[in-house]
């Protein structure tokens, strides 16, 4: 009776993915004297043991991997917060099994890690509305590509649109909040064949059909784009790459957030 209890404890051991090495150690015994033990019993072997826990993980992530990238390519321009409340994963699995092809359709405000929330700790509410109402005496109606603008040329204090979005919601809530009217604006002081919107526009459809939102790979998807604007004129327009990218994020997530 001890040598079947002994037996079965080495079955357990083995289904664990434990070595030979290391349950012959534990009860004594060679490894060979265990891997009869396991061979006369038809029992797995530790190696079958941990392939298949392998295999069951590697299935485990993929699934993961195809759950998030089906759920950010409905909801381009979402956070990992939301990613994680979206699929049922923790942000941590998130970050660990986020696809490469749609890291790039993620927005990032620099939201404080572990935090469910997103803060802009440095303004008000009022402070900001105050800013949007400023920035809405010198261009209306106010876009929140030309409020961007406006806001680095006049030093208007105040976070920039995505960091608006971060406490309003939308654009439209935070302008109707700042009793300023919001919508399409055309940067003024330029003549140019494209508005500010339009070129986000642009820029928006490549991150949707991208794997990457480098600018050197727009520029090359924009050689094949008829009356697509250049990635320089967009950044001469409207500022950094990662800031134009930003706001195109912002309008890929209208079309789910509206």
């Amino acid at each position: 009776m001890k040598n079947v209890e002994r037996d079965n404890e080495i079955f357990e051991q083995a289904r664990t993915g434990k070595t030979l090495q290391e349950i012959s150690l534990q009860y004594g015994l060679s490894r060979e004297g265990i891997r009869k033990i396991l061979i006369k019993n038809n029992a797995d072997m530790p190696k079958d043991a941990r392939q298949q826990t392998k295999k069951t993980k590697q299935e485990s992530d993929n699934h993961k991997t195809e759950i998030l990238q089906n759920w950010i390519k409905t909801h381009m321009g979402c956070t990992i917060v939301e990613v994680s409340l979206g699929t049922g994963l923790t942000q941590k699995e998130c970050a660990q099994h986020l696809p490469k092809e749609t890291k790039h359709l993620i927005l990032n405000p620099g939201e404080a890690p572990n935090s469910n929330t997103w803060t802009t700790e440095k303004w008000t509410d009022n402070q900001i509305l105050d800013g949007i109402r400023a920035a809405g005496v010198i261009a209306s109606p106010l876009s929140y590509v030309s409020f961007d603008r406006i806001r680095k040329e006049h030093n208007i204090d105040a976070p920039s649109a995505v960091r608006i979005l971060q406490r309003f919601g939308t654009w439209t809530n935070a302008c109707e909040q700042a009793g300023v009217k919001s919508g399409l604006t055309m940067r003024g002081d330029y003549h140019r064949n494209w508005t500010e919107s339009q070129m986000i526009d642009w820029l928006a459809t490549f991150l949707a059909q991208s794997s990457t939102s480098s600018h050197e790979a727009y520029n090359e998807w924009s050689k094949s784009q008829p009356g697509a604007p250049g990635g320089q004129t967009i950044r001469n327009t409207i500022g950094s790459w990662v800031e134009c990218c930003e706001l195109a994020l912002l309008a890929l997530r209208k079309k789910w957030t509206d």
